[in-house]
């Protein structure tokens, strides 16, 4: 085959992260050093408060020029990129927990980045169980992420590696990053927990204590190949992040 016949495809590499910052309990300063260490391309963030996406907009302005931020608290989100954003919009796919879509360029074609934040599990008899609505709202997002593909759907999940709804998203026809490429222990949770002392006065006390099991994902269309996939470092918060470098497909 002569040269001029073949084309070479090659893949660009970008790598995002998805940190849950837990409402103000990943410390300023220590969320921005860990931030920046990492580099990400794109980074979501979940559970953002006001404040402190303000606070992250100034900072980190700089490098992650392109932002999209909303909600407040528990359901605050937002999703901080290097490349411009074609497309940025609210998924109300349940009731007062809307999730986020962005579009990014990437030399003239769109990837789609979607974050997402169901509810947590509830106590039910003797174990946990998983509200409907968060199995609802898990496969609709990633029913728009195959029809948005090349597309990456990432954020804290609330469930377990272990709990159906992930079977159900492979059989959606998602990729696993840290499944495919992961490196290192891939626990995140709890990190720490917060316990309010109301001995003399009313104060929190977090304790630090080791991750049981992984909650936060990073998710992929077919067309996109993980790289590497780990636990990045702790923000403070009662999650720690997952960091995952793609290789997304050139436009055909």
């Amino acid at each position: 085959m002569k040269q001029d016949d073949a084309t070479i495809s090659i893949p660009q590499i970008v790598t995002v992260a998805t940190m849950n910052v837990g409402n103000g309990m990943a410390p300023d300063d220590q969320l921005v050093k860990v931030v920046r260490q990492v580099q990400p391309d794109i980074l979501a963030f979940e559970e953002l408060n006001h404040r402190q996406a303000e606070h992250l907009a100034e900072k980190l302005a700089d490098i992650w020029a392109h932002q999209f931020s909303f909600g407040d608290g528990y359901e605050g989100r937002a999703i901080f990129s290097r490349f411009p954003l074609l497309r940025q919009e609210m998924l109300p796919i349940t009731s007062d927990r809307p999730d986020g879509l962005v579009e990014v360029e990437l030399d003239g074609q769109a990837l789609t980045i979607i974050v997402g934040h169901p509810r947590p599990p509830k106590f039910r008899g003797r174990g946990l169980e998983t509200p409907y609505s968060s199995h609802r709202q898990l496969l609709r997002l990633a029913d728009i992420a195959v029809e948005r593909s090349p597309a990456v759907l990432l954020g804290d999940f609330n469930v377990r590696p272990d709990n159906g709804i992930y079977e159900r998203l492979r059989q959606r026809g998602l990729v696993d990053a840290f499944a495919e490429s992961g490196e290192g222990p891939e626990r995140t949770f709890p990190v720490r927990v917060a316990n309010e002392i109301r001995t003399f006065g009313r104060r929190t006390v977090r304790v630090k204590t080791p991750p049981v099991f992984r909650a936060d994902y990073i998710w992929h269309t077919p067309d996109i190949r993980s790289v590497a996939t780990w636990v990045g470092a702790d923000t403070g918060s009662d999650h720690l992040p997952v960091v995952s470098r793609l290789a997304i497909p050139p436009k055909p």
